[in-house]
């Protein structure tokens, strides 16, 4: 049996795991060269890379901090022998390892040397299921993402070279798929491989060129010419006044064939309670959204509670150039036991009596069960034909997937399935059934929106490796900024955000949309004396708020609840080695707890002014709640237990 591997993501914001649990690596010099020693395919001098971290150190000192920062490392990993050493040369152990950039260079340089391989259009099946499987590893659209840089020269340099080389053969890949859809006639696919590869390369004339032919041909006549307006402003904000002529030639061509057709939004989006404000901040993920519906396949949009997945929804639905038929349900906890209920109520909602009427007897047999109204709407199918549904039961998953086409016609269907965490187990059999069968076509797409702290395990595994093709993707809903926090005050109020008051309201609600208006909210109904809760870093938690988060932690107990105690009595964030004092039973099982709870994102690794990570809340607000609702002989106990002052 092959032995796991520490696996080491840099395709975006860089994450070390061994067997699903993060690595905790403290010191930012010692992450960096973890980091550096991953990205080398071959043994690298000690010299060399005593350089590149300590460059204004005289050799002795650079090799003695080289010394250092590898034996911190190898205390960090969770192997053995991870770190090999041969005289003068380091490198991973590529039996200990598996690292992304490896996975995608190995590719990036058969191809190199292989030109032959790439210039026909239509690719070859092996290198066409790699190149997909090799650009699934990007997180984001840039190698060790959000990774700060600026007090290391020579480490910004190495890594900005990287960054070069790795968003060429991103690109270079992104546009050989689109070529190779183009020539076996997938149109569709081509479309969101060239708008995802001209987001980054605006003033390639080529792709532009292609992406307009692409949505002419694909008859999406409101789109194509609002493409043709975003054409003539790229090249007017770059350095050309003129669009190319071939360019300019197809943009002419659209303009003159265009018939605008106004589509008709199907659903009344009147299901929000929240208080809304103007959509802010999170367009690229509404593109990124757009773009998989288009391609068509089952995403995930995962979020806290609270942190706007409905409403994201709501805008992503409301900016589709082109109206796909829309199936929309919301799950409940109380119905997630009900086979079918999920599936049931979003075809209900778009199902009409033509296809009703077209679809073969022997599958409105076996929907019979589901849809008992079929009998009013088929003359052929009587109420005593339930004996013959129920032993039919078998054909629902087949059924439903000869059904959807006759909805949606010539059109996309879309479904939306919000709070799916509580998504009953048949509705996610009859969805991998569907988009299985369907992986190599484009009509329709659904998208699966989830909290990040209750999981689904029949959503996990239709993710897993084993199951998963192309068309199975997640999203993450993340926290907004500081920055963002300070505008929706200023939206919301009107009033000009100070520095202290947007750090006070972003450390309380942590970037959770909902937590933040609803402290906004709070702070213009009362006469609060801001200043004085600053000082103290308290924050005026008002009913809803109250229940909403009393909510979220009720799912927590045990050690969990435990940690999130330890770290409310905790005054500044908690140094990982605190958690030592725990019990044998609980040290044990830590390292899931923490997981699980950095997941949810009630918790985060904060670094220190000296480099070292510690946990500390995400949310103020949560902090304040647990704090207030503990006893005060818990809260002794802790404070005895984990912060007394050794004397």
């Amino acid at each position: 049996m092959e032995q796991e591997r520490i696996q080491i993501e840099l395709l975006g914001p860089p994450r070390y795991t061994f067997q699903g649990n993060p690595i905790p690596i403290k010191r930012r010099a010692v992450r960096r060269l973890f980091v550096y020693l991953a990205c080398q395919t071959k043994p690298v001098n000690r010299i060399e890379v005593s350089e590149l971290f300590w460059p204004a150190e005289d050799e002795v000192t650079a090799r003695k901090n080289l010394r250092e920062a590898i034996s911190l490392l190898r205390t960090e990993l969770p192997l053995d022998n991870v770190i090999l050493t041969q005289n003068d040369f380091l490198q991973l152990n590529p039996e200990k390892v598996s690292v992304d950039t490896a996975r995608f260079e190995a590719l990036s340089e058969k191809l190199r040397d292989n030109t032959e391989l790439v210039n026909n259009g239509r690719l070859p099946e092996k290198i066409y299921t790699e190149m997909r499987d090799v650009l699934r590893l990007w997180r984001s659209q840039e190698f060790l993402d959000g990774v700060n840089l600026l007090d290391s020269t020579q480490f910004q340099y190495w890594v900005m070279q990287k960054r070069e080389i790795l968003f060429y053969w991103r690109q270079m890949m992104m546009e050989w798929l689109a070529n190779h859809y183009i020539a076996i006639g997938n149109l569709n696919e081509a479309l969101y491989w060239l708008s995802t590869a001209v987001l980054h390369d605006r003033q390639n004339s080529e792709l532009n060129f292609l992406t307009l032919n692409c949505l002419k041909d694909l008859g999406y006549r409101s789109a194509a010419l609002h493409y043709c307006d975003v054409i003539e402003s790229i090249y007017r904000e770059g350095d050309q006044v003129n669009v190319p002529k071939t360019l300019s030639d197809l943009v002419m061509r659209v303009r003159s064939e265009a018939d605008i057709v106004t589509d008709k939004k199907q659903i009344a989006w009147d299901l929000f309670d929240q208080k809304e404000i103007d959509y802010y901040g999170r367009q690229d993920l509404i593109d990124k959204l757009s773009q998989c519906i288009n391609r068509g396949g089952v995403f995930q949009l995962i979020g806290e509670p609270g942190a706007g997945k409905t409403r994201t929804l709501k805008e992503l639905y409301t900016s589709l150039e082109i109206s796909p038929i829309v199936g929309y349900c919301r799950c409940s906890k109380d119905e997630a036991k009900i086979a079918y209920h999920t599936f049931v109520e979003a075809i209900r909602s778009i199902a009409n009596d033509k296809a009703w009427q077209e679809l073969d007897l022997i599958y409105a047999l076996a929907l019979l069960q589901l849809f008992p109204e079929i009998t009013k709407i088929r003359t052929d199918i009587h109420p005593e034909d339930i004996e013959k549904s129920i032993q039919l039961k078998h054909l629902i998953p087949e059924a439903f997937y000869k059904f959807i086409p006759l909805i949606v016609g010539e059109k996309k269907g879309l479904l939306l399935i919000d709070d799916a965490q509580w998504c009953d187990t048949e509705t996610i059999q009859v969805l991998s059934f569907i988009f299985e069968k369907r992986k190599d076509k484009t009509e329709g797409a659904c998208i699966l929106v989830l909290r990040n702290d209750i999981e689904n395990h029949e959503i996990t595994d239709m993710f897993s490796g084993k199951k998963a093709f192309f068309y199975f993707e997640r999203f993450i809903l993340q926290p907004f900024s500081a920055e963002q926090t300070e505008f929706i005050y200023h939206a919301v109020t009107g009033k000009k955000c100070t520095k202290e008051i947007r750090e006070w309201l972003h450390s309380g609600s942590g970037g959770n949309i909902s937590y933040l208006l609803e402290l906004i909210s709070e702070i213009e109904l009362s006469d609060l004396e801001i200043p004085q809760l600053l000082m103290q870093m308290q924050w005026p938690i008002g009913l809803q708020l109250r229940r909403m988060i009393e909510e979220r932690l009720r799912i927590y107990s045990g050690l969990h609840a435990q940690i999130l105690s330890i770290l409310a009595v905790a005054r500044e964030p908690v140094d990982p080695t605190s958690f030592m004092r725990l019990s044998m039973n609980e040290v044990s099982g830590l390292n899931a707890v923490m997981s699980d709870l950095v997941t949810a994102g009630l918790i985060v690794w904060k670094e220190d002014q000296a480099g070292v990570l510690r946990y500390d809340y995400v949310h103020g607000v949560i902090k304040q709640i647990v704090l207030e609702n503990m006893n005060t002989k818990l809260r002794q106990t802790i404070e005895a237990r984990y912060f007394a002052k050794k004397g």
